[in-house]
């Protein structure tokens, strides 16, 4: 958020609601403090992306994993679908294939909302023969199409949980992107040390726009579980090496000023430089409001 804009939330807390104090934390801890605990595993969904991280006594533990399934994959995914359906319903008419690319985006999100779902690993949830009736009014002509229920699952499998590694001529060695969600969750907790995992393996919190997905939260738990009783907890495999593996772990640096407390971690960049980022202020209300009365932001350096 932009420092002006936050110095003008945080100036209407302290202003309206009296607040003694106000302390800024990052987006991971404050999922966490949501759910209510001080420790746990957050898998955020948003739109852009998903990204995994750990909390651990109130911090964030290790960098996280990051992949790209988030709500716009699994928008273009829908989109996708329903103009294949589309094409293939008008494809006995005369050659209109094509008018399925007229589809609304607004249209796309109105339909994923209402009729999205994503189907669990036990087949008992695969043998509904409903169909759903869709109708679609923003392409030329307008149709309605009939579905069957489990095929509205399609999207969700594939935007969070299919593979979706290209071929390579290292197919070995995927990146973030290609695994799926249970297989994040799992590889973070893997990597997690045993104290940390032991707090936070049964306190698996997942958020975001994307989570709202019917059954998406159940199913990702339950693969997790699955992938944890198969394979343990054991790395297999080579270990490679990475540049800059040798360097100094991240230093945390507690700085206390009239008025202010915020902790900066400290980490040293391959090219030797010392990268500090910012994980939480606290601010007080007096200096805070007397600094924004000077013509300040009211922070003691730019966040």
């Amino acid at each position: 958020m932009d420092v002006g804009a936050l110095s003008k939330v945080v100036k209407s807390l302290f202003v309206h609601f009296q607040m003694p104090a106000v302390m800024l934390l990052q987006e991971p801890v404050m999922a966490v403090v949501g759910a209510g605990v001080r420790s746990g595993l957050v898998l955020d969904v948003g739109w852009s992306e998903a990204v995994v991280n750990v909390v651990y006594e109130m911090r964030v533990v290790g960098p996280g994993k990051h992949s790209r399934r988030g709500g716009r994959t699994y928008r273009d995914l829908w989109r996708k679908f329903l103009r294949e359906e589309y094409s293939s319903s008008s494809s006995s008419n005369d050659g209109d294939n094509d008018q399925g690319n007229g589809i609304a985006d607004w249209e796309i999100e109105e339909i994923l909302s209402r009729t999205g779902w994503c189907r669990q690993s036990s087949p008992s949830h695969q043998q509904d023969e409903t169909t759903i009736t869709i109708p679609l009014i923003t392409p030329t002509p307008p149709k309605t199409l009939t579905l069957p229920f489990t095929k509205l699952s399609l999207p969700a499998e594939k935007a969070f949980f299919a593979t979706t590694t290209t071929d390579s001529p290292t197919p070995e060695y995927p990146d973030d992107d290609d695994y799926s969600l249970p297989e994040l969750v799992y590889r973070v907790l893997r990597d997690c040390p045993i104290d940390v995992r032991a707090a936070v393996m049964q306190r698996i919190i997942i958020t975001g726009g994307g989570s709202y997905v019917p059954g998406l939260k159940k199913r990702v738990i339950d693969e997790v579980r699955v992938l944890a009783k198969c394979r343990g907890w054991e790395r297999v495999g080579r270990r490679v090496v990475e540049k800059g593996k040798g360097d100094m772990p991240a230093r945390e640096e507690v700085v206390v000023e009239e008025g202010y407390q915020w902790r900066r971690e400290a980490t040293s960049s391959p090219e030797g430089q010392n990268d500090k980022r910012i994980v939480q202020i606290e601010v007080e209300r007096e200096k805070f409001l007397a600094a924004v009365a000077a013509g300040g932001t009211g922070f003691p350096l730019d966040v």
